[in-house]
Formats: structure tokens, C-alpha cells, sequence
């Protein structure tokens, strides 16, 4: 018989490490209620959440929609409620002159740079007589100028110079200083020989530029007539 008939098993507990047991009485009997607990790993608890967010999210945008809904309508009306009387070629045949309408305008408008950069070329391009346009007087020579201006200047007649002294106002007289004789000229402060020189200069310039000129700075100072005959000028 070897173990006298005993089975192995006899000496062996049950493990009851996840398993919770819960006492009630029924009836007067005491019963006794066995309640396994369920173990599981990080990962599966993790992933539980995640599907039960998503089934949150999920939720919440159906009750959005459902919220956006528009309210049913009571009384629909007929299919020839509103008749159409254009299409789809329709439309395209009026967009399609549309844009043959702006071509026309676009092929316009280029037409008028083409033609505005056309005569811009040509008046840089056109050549000019800076004679006529300038006249004969400004390429005159210096001398013809002088010799048209010298007669003018002899036939001008000069004022008679009078024996009386020049009578001075009274504010040169008060702002004369005090050593200075009374019938003496008083010195302008600006009339520096440098002033005079580039003043006279000037003038010849003019003088030499247009005949006008010349006779006019003749008649009031024979000295510029002559200073444009000379050789410098």
C-alpha cells in the first residue's frame, strides 16, 4: 500500500494570498465567501486609463454635436419650392466672359506702357541743335561782346560833378567817429580788396556771356567794358 492508503496531497494548504474571504450568516448558518483579487501589472492599469479617457473625449464631442444640432423642421417644403434657373454651365459660361472681359482690359493697358516706353526712348534719342535752342548770344565771343558794349558806354552821358560837398545824414554823422573831418567818405566795412576782385569778375563774366549784359554793366561802370577787351578774358 505504501502510505497506508494517505494521499500526497493531504499535508498541502491551499494558497489563499489573493484570495479574500468575507463571513455572513444566512438563515442562521454562518457561510463563509470566497472573493479572488484580481492582480495586474503597471502596464495594463496604464492602459486602462488611456481607453478610458478616450472613451471620455469620445463622449463629450458626441454630446457637442448632438448640442449643434439644428431643431427638426415641422413642415418640409416641395422639391420645386425654389426652381433653378442656371447651372453649373452656366455659371462657367459667365465666369468664362468675365475673364475674357479683363484680358481684353489687361492686354489694353500693356498696349499703353509699350507705347509710353516707346516715346520716352525716342525723345532720349531724338537729337537736338544747341544753337538754336541756346541762341547765337550764348556762344558769342567775349570781344564781339566788349566792342558791342564800348559804343554805348562813350555815348552814355555822365552826370556834371557839383562843387558842393556831399551832404552826409545824421545817423552816418552820429555813427562817424569822432577824429574823422566832416566832409571825409566813410570806409565801408565789407569793401575788402578779395570783395572787389571777385565782384569785378563777375561782372566781366556777365558781360562776356551776353551783349545785354555787357551794355548794361557798361552804362553804370565804363571799367568793366574795358576790363572785357582784355587779353586775360
Amino acid at each position: 500500500m505504501g502510505y497506508g492508503g494517505r494521499k500526497r496531497r493531504q499535508h498541502k494548504k491551499p494558497d489563499t494570498s489573493g484570495i479574500k474571504t468575507v463571513f455572513t450568516k444566512k438563515r442562521g448558518k454562518l457561510v463563509m465567501t470566497q472573493e479572488k483579487e484580481v492582480i495586474r501589472t503597471k502596464k495594463e492599469l496604464e492602459d486602462e486609463l488611456k481607453s478610458l479617457k478616450e472613451a471620455k473625449k469620445h463622449a463629450t464631442k458626441e454630446k457637442q454635436i448632438k448640442k449643434r444640432q439644428p431643431a427638426p423642421i415641422a413642415e418640409r417644403k416641395a422639391l420645386d419650392h425654389v426652381p433653378t434657373t442656371a447651372g453649373l454651365r452656366v455659371d462657367r459660361k459667365t465666369r468664362l466672359e468675365r475673364w475674357r472681359a479683363k484680358r481684353e482690359l489687361r492686354a489694353a493697358k500693356k498696349e499703353q506702357r509699350r507705347l509710353a516706353k516707346q516715346r520716352r526712348e525716342e525723345l532720349r534719342a531724338k537729337e537736338v541743335d544747341i544753337k538754336n535752342f541756346l541762341g547765337d548770344e550764348f556762344f558769342a565771343p567775349a570781344g564781339d561782346a566788349a566792342d558791342e558794349a564800348e559804343p554805348q558806354a562813350k555815348t552814355s552821358p555822365r552826370p556834371a560833378a557839383s562843387s558842393e560837398p556831399p551832404r552826409k545824414s545824421p545817423k552816418l554823422a552820429a555813427a562817424s567817429p569822432q577824429g574823422a573831418p566832416a566832409g571825409a567818405p566813410r570806409k565801408s566795412p565789407r569793401a575788402s580788396p578779395k570783395v572787389a576782385a571777385a565782384t569785378t569778375s563777375l561782372k566781366v563774366a556777365a558781360a562776356a556771356t551776353s551783349p545785354k549784359v555787357a551794355a548794361a554793366m557798361a552804362t553804370t561802370s565804363p571799367k568793366v567794358a574795358a576790363a572785357t577787351t582784355s587779353p586775360k578774358v
